[in-house]
């Protein structure tokens, strides 16, 4: 495979919560602390578990086929170019409730401010993981704005407080 990692994790501003250091990525992602180490055209896992193996795998969308979206695009030239240029990216399958808090800050936002308000939310209410609607509820708009989220802390409550119940 052909893959990425800082145009898949840092640069394509899918997930903000990957951090690169030292010519490795880390991230909380799905209630586990991950370290990527990339190699050419692909990465390793070296903390992974066996039986985490099909959840990677749709994550990092590792069954992307270029040659079938080339030859299925074959009469749009804008859309060959992009395959072709960007041959190592991949579009990232993430829990959805982690997308959702990404998407609910990204408003009126700027990708360097996101990562930091999901880096302060990972560790002031998650623990060092990406916290769970119901910790993010009980943290609280006032525990939110105080890290920086402003207007967007109500709405990302009150998310969390339905998500916890069921919605």
């Amino acid at each position: 495979i052909c893959f990425d990692a800082r145009l898949v994790l840092i640069d394509s501003a899918q997930s903000f919560v990957w951090e690169e250091q030292d010519g490795e990525f880390f991230a909380p992602v799905a209630g586990r602390q991950v370290r990527l180490i990339p190699r050419t055209g692909g990465f390793d896992l070296p903390d992974m578990k066996a039986d985490d193996a099909a959840f990677f795998a749709r994550y990092f969308d590792l069954g992307f086929r270029p040659e079938e979206v080339l030859a299925a695009c074959a009469d749009c030239e804008i859309a060959r170019k992009a395959v072709l240029a960007l041959p190592g990216l991949r579009l990232l399958n993430q829990p959805p409730w982690e997308t959702l808090v990404g998407f609910i800050t990204s408003a009126n936002n700027n990708v360097a401010r996101i990562r930091r308000l999901n880096r302060a939310l990972i560790e002031q209410v998650g623990g060092g993981l990406f916290p769970s609607p119901e910790q993010i509820a009980a943290a609280g708009g006032t525990c939110l704005r105080s890290l920086g989220f402003g207007y967007r802390a109500p709405y990302l409550v009150e998310t969390a407080r339905r998500v916890a119940d069921g919605f």
